[in-house]
């Protein structure tokens, strides 16, 4: 959602009139630290038939290498019964560990532009605000 406007399959038709990321059409990335903690993920809006033109799909595999994983409509059973759903994946992206609470608070952000994902917007309710700088010195 941060990088949105440099997704070249983004298309805020999708949103419609909630303005959120259909769960169904998202792929969300993240990188690791040093220490392989969790940090800078990203929620993309990546819709399957857009991904069928094969110039925005390229373009759409050489913008989403920025990130080291992902997990979302690329894979089989995204969103499916007893399938992988964004709940499952902050789960385990907090099972891995932030690098810090900031990024925690990036991405339950990240995670709160999803339709469905009212845990997430629940979630940063009960979070203080704080600067949006790194909490590194």
């Amino acid at each position: 959602m941060r990088y949105e406007k440099e997704n070249p399959v983004f298309d805020p038709a999708y949103l419609g009139d909630t303005k959120l990321y259909p769960a169904e059409h998202v792929d969300i990335f993240w990188r690791r630290d040093e220490n392989f903690l969790i940090r800078d993920v990203e929620v993309a809006l990546a819709p399957r038939d857009a991904l069928k033109n094969p110039e925005k799909q390229q373009r759409y595999s050489q913008w989403r290498k920025t990130w080291t994983a992902n997990l979302g409509n690329s894979c089989a059973d995204w969103m499916q019964p007893n399938g992988t759903t964004p709940a499952e994946v902050f789960g385990v992206l907090l099972s891995c560990g932030f690098a810090d609470h900031l990024e925690l608070k990036h991405a339950l952000r990240e995670f709160s532009s999803i339709q469905g994902c009212d845990w997430a917007r629940d979630m940063l309710k009960g979070l203080p605000v704080e600067e949006d700088a790194p909490d590194r010195g």
